[in-house]
């Protein structure tokens, strides 16, 4: 009889510690964020250290529309039909379109102190063009020709043209989290027109709860994470 009670406490004690084993595990997935990745890289076409001392232009960043993963959702699927949410989606473009100027920001202070040099932002004309992650760093003759133009027209040395994207993906197996990365593409060249260089930063985030509100949160934390990425590529430009 006293073996059976044993049992009946032992069987108690072991359920307990699997109660409060489950609860940290459900409290750790709710609550800690998988810490984004630092993933850049720079090719150096022409001798690397031309860059130091010299006027450069650095075109202002332009986002392309959202582009979903290969078999993903786009971003602000959620918002389409849903009319309690619409609003999350002027927050997500307006976060998008702020998020924009900060990066390059940090991208022309990331450049300055680098490589101690003058720098002018301005814009570069698109068009009715979407710019992708490709556009600079295998340009056509007519964004060479731009790009000659916007040097020469400030008496700049060189120019650094940058792009970045939101992509996203798919939701997870819970259905509940999705995965959005953000990657700056950019190109240097000089004012004659030809690439000196090349380089990318490449921010995954971690996993994003699909819930509206929350989702503009996420990204948020994905972009400052994105900003210092930049920083690192640019640095590692020198």
């Amino acid at each position: 009889m006293e073996k059976k009670k044993n049992y009946r406490r032992m069987n108690g004690i072991v359920g307990g510690i699997a109660v409060v084993i489950m609860a940290v595990i459900m409290v750790s997935c709710a609550t800690v964020k998988a810490e984004p990745l630092r993933d850049y890289y720079v090719n150096w076409i022409k001798e690397q250290g031309t860059l130091i001392g010299k006027k450069a232009v650095i075109l202002n960043i332009e986002m392309p529309e959202r582009t979903p993963a290969k078999g993903g959702e786009s971003f602000l699927t959620d918002f389409q039909f849903n009319n309690n949410a619409r609003w999350v989606k002027k927050d997500v473009e307006a976060l998008q379109i702020e998020q924009q100027m900060v990066l390059t920001k940090i991208l022309t202070e990331a450049y300055i102190t680098t490589f101690n040099a003058e720098v002018i932002n301005a814009d570069f004309p698109y068009g009715d063009e979407n710019p992708t992650l490709q556009y600079f760093t295998k340009p056509s003759a007519e964004t060479k020709e731009k790009i000659v133009f916007i040097c020469t027209s400030n008496e700049a040395d060189f120019i650094i043209a940058p792009v970045a994207q939101i992509i996203t993906h798919d939701r997870t197996g819970d259905g509940y989290h999705r995965f959005t990365d953000i990657t700056t593409s950019l190109a240097i060249f000089n004012k004659d027109g030809e690439m000196i260089a090349t380089g990318s930063s490449h921010t995954p985030s971690g996993r994003i709860r699909f819930h509206a509100q929350l989702q503009v949160e996420g990204l948020r934390e994905v972009f400052e994470t994105a900003g210092e990425n930049l920083q690192e590529l640019i640095f590692a430009l020198k």
